[in-house]
């Protein structure tokens, strides 16, 4: 699964991209279809880092257009990033959220009145849960009630060298 998904998030358009979409689709889908059945939902994802938009090419994006197109709802990009931050692959579970602390805003007033039941946070990849965490906080605080958060895979953190 790492592979695929390195080579998923390198590079649009490959055979493992597509891979990695039908496996959160088809993952997804039924928590999706379960939360649209009680009000509206909304499907955005975590700002990329600033490397990553430069590249051009940003796979929980990819992801979560995939999954709000085969579960017919809406997507936004609903977050920005306010400020850069340290690389979290050296970083423990507590920097990370320290880290990560209120670097994500609401992008525009408009997406305040965007109607919602629910909005889902689309990543790829969670290690500790800092960035979904931090998305799902600056939700909230922007009036959004109940937000969930999905990830296709889960990492185990890195042993620190000493």
């Amino acid at each position: 699964m790492s592979s695929l998904l390195t080579k998923a998030k390198d590079i649009a358009s490959c055979s493992q991209f597509y891979v990695v979409q039908h496996l959160l689709n088809e993952l997804a889908k039924p928590l999706i279809d379960e939360l649209a059945s009680n009000g509206n939902v909304l499907i955005t994802v975590v700002p990329p880092s600033r490397k990553r938009m430069i590249k051009g090419w940003y796979l929980p994006d990819s992801l979560a257009t995939g999954l709000a197109e085969v579960s017919s709802q809406r997507y936004a990009k609903l977050l920005r990033r306010t400020k850069s931050v340290a690389k979290q692959s050296s970083l423990d579970a507590v920097e990370r959220r320290l880290n990560l602390h209120n670097c994500f805003a609401l992008r525009q007033k408009r997406f305040r009145q965007l109607d919602a039941d629910v909005v889902v946070v689309v990543d790829d990849v969670s290690t500790t849960g800092a960035s979904l965490a931090e998305a799902c906080r600056c939700l909230r605080a922007g009036g959004y009630a109940k937000v969930v958060a999905i990830s296709l895979a889960i990492a185990p953190m890195r042993k620190q060298s000493w």
